[in-house]
């Protein structure tokens, strides 16, 4: 990807303005796209909602940064407000045309590119209007459309709606964000293994005794908990980050890192695995967050192997919950098998960065060892750590799909854990209950004691 887009004007729309993705994450990364000035000049961001909003509406997040009034200004210009329906190809069409009267103004054409901010349940309708309408129809530039995940409930439902959007749009026109790997330390773990070969020499079963990817939150469910009670840790989490990040961490490494053949690569982790065994949870107090008896888990421990034969026999541990002891996203290698005194580990978030633990001598006269570890943070860069959500805005305004989850991903996901799905829908054997802010070991060892 370049890093200046100053020749490529462009239209960004936003369906679903108002609503806690594009306040917190969208918006915000789009001025930042503005105060950075890696966009063209002329790019025109059009936020819509179905209800009447004003321009000030969506900037009211943008709070932190009233220290650069000009980068707001200047924000605030290049931002518009519409009433649009996205399920009416009418409304769509009004849309189209306020769209055709810029690219007339500024006298060329404009790349666009449509963000879906509203819940996955509303993509069917939607994408129906939008192939109908004069968006995907009177463009002398294609239409490029960001969805978020989750991509479907179960494998069922993602055939169903991978088959529609195939049947309305062309491949390179959907960008499947998984915005975990768009993540600057996601990003580094391919150069990290191709660069090093210190390690890339024995990135495989002979040398690695486990992996464990882990995505703990501290925070509850509180502000979200219509949208969790119907989908649950394992759908929330484990079948796009989780699994995308690991196989990031065990896929081969081509020659070049182009996006057929990262995609490739990861498909063929992803439909190695199988699952073995599966743990699950709920946090204390969950129901009354969604206001019923449930049998949601926020906690879920899976145990995997994989067919690849440079990685069968290692054990895969992925561990995502809620209401736990503290929030970190990581990739754990262990090399050998002494107590995890050899280990990688991969921070992809709060704190982006790279700890390495090794033994060395222990100062003194004995001949002790210690286990001591070499830490690299991105956080300590003098540059600065670009949001995940300006990456996947700049990379589907490149048109590059190296950083969005393929139509085969998605699906191979699904099929690895629709077994599992299938078991804790139809009983709730195995779910315990543990304290907000129990530990990750702590809920696995009392959810195996339960089994």
């Amino acid at each position: 990807m370049t890093n200046n887009l100053q020749q490529q004007p462009a239209v960004i729309v936003i369906i679903g303005a108002t609503g806690d993705l594009a306040r917190k994450k969208v918006i915000p990364a789009m001025y930042q796209l503005v105060a950075q000035q890696v966009i063209h000049p002329e790019t025109l961001i059009i936020g819509t909602s179905r209800s009447d909003i004003q321009a000030q509406d969506l900037i009211k997040g943008l709070t932190s940064h009233h220290d650069h009034p000009e980068s707001l200004d200047e924000f605030r210009s290049k931002l518009q407000t519409l009433t649009v329906d996205p399920s009416d190809v009418a409304s769509l069409n009004a849309l189209a045309d306020h769209i055709d009267s810029y690219e007339h103004e500024l006298g060329q054409s404009v790349a666009r590119l449509v963000y879906l901010s509203v819940p996955p349940s509303a993509y069917p309708s939607i994408l129906d209007a939008i192939a109908a309408s004069k968006l995907q129809n009177s463009s002398t530039k294609a239409l490029r459309l960001l969805v978020e995940k989750p991509f479907g409930e179960n494998l069922a439902s993602a055939q169903a709606l991978i088959a529609q959007t195939n049947r309305l749009f062309s491949e390179d026109q959907v960008y499947r964000i998984d915005h975990f790997l768009a993540k600057e330390m996601a990003q580094n773990i391919l150069t990290f293994r191709k660069h090093n070969p210190l390690f890339s020499a024995v990135w495989n079963n002979q040398h690695i005794s486990s992996v464990t990817v882990t995505t703990s939150e501290d925070d509850t469910i509180e502000n979200r908990a219509s949208f969790y009670d119907a989908v649950g840790a394992l759908r929330d989490q484990m079948q796009n980050h989780v699994l995308q990040l690991l196989a990031l961490a065990l896929m081969e490494i081509p020659d070049t890192l182009t996006a057929s053949e990262i995609h490739a690569r990861k498909l063929q982790v992803i439909e190695s695995l199988r699952v073995h065994s599966a743990l699950r949870g709920q946090y204390e107090g969950y129901s009354e967050h969604v206001g019923h008896s449930s049998a949601t888990e926020t906690f879920a421990r899976l145990t995997l192997t994989s067919d690849v034969a440079h990685w069968q026999n290692t054990p895969i541990t992925l561990l995502t919950g809620k209401g736990l002891s503290v929030r970190q996203s990581s990739i754990e290698i262990v090399f050998g098998e002494d107590d995890n005194t050899n280990t990688v580990t991969f921070y992809i978030q709060p704190n982006e960065g790279i700890s390495i633990s090794c033994r060395v001598k222990k100062p003194g006269y004995a001949d002790a060892f210690e286990t001591t570890k070499l830490n690299f943070s991105y956080h300590k860069s003098q540059n600065r750590l670009a949001d995940a959500y300006e990456r996947v805005l700049l990379e589907a305004l490149e048109g590059d799909h190296t950083l969005f989850a393929s139509d085969d991903e998605v699906l191979a996901a699904w099929s690895v854990l629709e077994p599992t799905l299938h078991d804790w829908k139809t009983s709730r054997a195995g779910l315990v209950t543990y304290p907000i802010g129990s530990s990750a070991a702590e809920v696995s060892r009392k959810a195996m004691q339960n089994t």
